[in-house]
């Protein structure tokens, strides 16, 4: 117990010593107040059980590891198929044994855990439902989102001001948050695993830059070995970030061989090795539970089925995902390992960053899903980021004020695209055409292709159900880009607004626009209703009066 306690108050030690008194609480507080706001911001408008909630497919795989052990002692067996789909199945039930079963880590279900407890205390003295699904639930991974992204940027600051100047570590800060996918893990998915890593991999590396000061001692190797172990816990791949973070910092700080042996006591070692295995016992006694065995791969059929031959151009480069073309701020620190490829660090760094590259690009959805830019390099920009910070310190001043030009105009261009992201990027992995439109357009909302309309079709287009819950509300515009043959006087194009009843009606006229612009290609804007629902549907079609064969190649909607 007392151990307990010293390591308490040395972790209390360490994150609050005279460097991070006045000034750097000053900043934690700064990163809490803005990054809460954003987040508040961007989840107020959200509706619960619909793919852009906070517990929904992948989000709702990891976070029920909660509700399961607190409150249904892992049986689903009360689950109906509604209530799986309505959380866009991130889980299942065992049809045997009515086990809940996911196959995402515990990991991020373990750092929700002491929000989760607080919603469901609160919730239990205000008389709301202890289901674990309804109501303030959905807040727990958002309150943890804000928490582990407000610490992460902050200790990632703590670490970089020993090395620059201030007004550099900001930059720093303010690129590897808006200028890469961080700042849309953190608030639009706040229940995937990125920004948990990212908390933990920031925390890493600032604990570990402490120890090297001066001998390794017990506590900091009890708390690098349960960081370590939970880093882990929360995705096991993240283990590559250990392999290439321990060699990198200890060449940094200019460690040698004398050094690095003399720490490597049977104490500390047997400290850390137990320290982290702690923090993946849970996770064997889970895999344990629905599987009989403590080893398990719960991912079935899924795996690296392009390791022979890795889609490394399109993870990179590709509009759908492309790490670069999402957030360029990283060329620039991959620029920066190679120009600093002499010094051993950067050159570990360099080999880490191609390697994990290459792993993920191995992937058999290399693209990962709806994922906005490369979304598995947002927990290590904290380190791949660090030599690029070094650069600017040291560079000449013009050189510093091009740098930063650069790096601020990147963070530009992905905020952009995140804006008119909307979640997922609906399209073929190398459609340019519909990576123009993401920048310059808006909101991608969906398209038809390819139809062929017969004559007895009075009506042809999108009427998608699945985007019933989107938040039209927030917008003012819809575009309509339309490619269309065989049409007639009469063929019209209709947008409508339904809810209940419908809300709205406008068309155009085929062909009076294609007489206009002398061509089968047509553009068209609709203005929405200001109060609209937020589960309002947008349907936009073909209005085929006339009794036309008419081929629409493409009909697609944009909100902006």
């Amino acid at each position: 117990m007392s151990r307990l306690f010293c390591t308490r108050t040395y972790i209390t030690q360490v994150l609050f010593s005279r460097n991070l008194k006045g000034k750097g609480l000053n900043v934690l507080l700064v990163l809490l107040v803005v990054i809460g706001l954003l987040i508040y911001a961007k989840r107020k408008p959200r509706e619960h059980f619909h793919y852009m909630g906070e517990i929904f497919a992948d989000q709702a795989g990891y976070y029920v590891y909660l509700p399961a052990a607190f409150i249904y002692d892992f049986d689903g067996s009360g689950f109906s198929e509604e209530f799986i789909k309505s959380v866009g199945y991130g889980f299942s039930v065992d049809s045997v044994s009515g086990k809940i079963v996911t196959k995402y880590a515990i990991g991020v279900a373990l750092m929700q855990a002491p929000f989760f407890l607080v919603t469901h205390g609160y919730t239990a003295v205000s008389g709301g439902q202890l289901d674990g699904f309804s109501g303030n639930y959905h807040n727990v991974p958002n309150w943890a989102s804000w928490f582990y992204a407000s610490m992460g940027l902050w200790l990632f600051y703590l670490f970089l001001i020993e090395r620059v100047q201030k007004w550099v570590a900001w930059l720093s800060v303010l690129v590897v948050f808006f200028g890469t996918s961080t700042y849309f893990y953190a608030a639009d998915n706040t229940g995937m695993s990125h920004v948990y890593s990212f908390f933990l991999f920031s925390f890493f590396i600032y604990i570990f830059n402490k120890a090297c000061s001066h001998d390794l001692r017990w506590k900091s190797a009890l708390l690098l070995g349960l960081i370590s172990g939970l880093i882990v816990a929360v995705r096991p791949v993240n283990v590559l970030f250990i392999a290439m973070a321990v060699p990198y910092l200890l060449l940094l700080n200019g460690k040698r061989r004398s050094w690095i042996l003399r720490q490597l006591s049977f104490t500390n070692m047997a400290i850390l090795i137990l320290a982290g295995f702690i923090m993946i016992v849970p996770q064997l006694l889970y895999w344990k539970l629905i599987s009989g065995s403590f080893i398990h791969y719960s991912y079935g059929n899924e795996g690296f089925i392009y390791w022979k031959n890795p889609k490394l151009l399109e993870f990179w480069f590709a509009p759908l995902a492309g790490l670069f073309l999402y957030s360029p701020a990283y060329l620039l620190a991959v620029f920066a390992l190679i120009r600093g490829i002499q010094k051993k660090q950067n050159a570990i760094l360099l080999i880490g960053f191609i390697g994990f590259c290459y792993l993920m690009a191995s992937w058999h959805v290399y693209f990962f899903g709806c994922s906005f830019g490369s979304r598995n390099l947002v927990e290590f920009s904290v380190l791949f980021f660090i030599p690029l910070t070094l650069w600017i310190n040291k560079s000449k001043k013009v050189l510093q004020g091009f740098i930063a030009s650069t790096l601020l105009i990147s963070c530009a261009f992905t905020l952009t695209l995140m804006v008119s992201f909307g979640n997922c990027f609906y399209r073929m992995p190398l459609d340019w055409e519909a990576f123009k439109n993401l920048i310059g357009t808006g909101v991608y909302y969906q398209q038809t292709t390819n139809r062929v309309i017969l004559p007895e079709q009075l009506y042809s287009g999108i009427n998608c159900s699945a985007h019933k819950y989107f938040t039209i509300n927030s917008f003012t515009t819809a575009d309509v880009h339309v490619k269309i043959e065989g049409y007639s006087e009469k063929t019209e194009i209709a947008l409508e607004v339904y809810k209940d009843s419908i809300m709205q009606f406008s068309s155009f006229n085929v062909y009076q626009e294609g007489q206009r612009d002398e061509e089968n290609e047509m553009y068209y804007s609709f203005l929405l209703p200001k109060q609209a629902p937020k589960d309002a549907v947008i349907k936009v079609y073909v209005v085929n009066t006339a009794g036309d064969s008419i081929y629409m190649d493409k009909l697609a909607v944009w909100l902006r």
